[in-house]
């Protein structure tokens, strides 16, 4: 799910991320968007993402991440 800022996040969201545990990743390149993966498999149930518009998270984490 994507959301435009934290707050809404929070609001419609925030059921989602009450399963832990929660991972943050800040995205600046394609990089983190693959570190984002790597947490997926150590278990993490869901992601908060803080990325620029400019880039897309593929489609097998798109549900995980908030």
């Amino acid at each position: 799910m994507q959301y435009k800022d934290l707050e809404t996040s929070l609001k419609d969201g925030g059921a989602a991320l009450t399963k832990g545990p929660v991972a943050t990743v800040l995205v600046e390149n394609d990089v983190e968007i693959a570190t984002t993966r790597c947490h997926q498999h150590a278990g993490f149930a869901s992601f908060i993402a803080f990325m620029p518009d400019a880039f897309e998270l593929p489609s097998d984490l798109q549900d995980g991440v908030h």
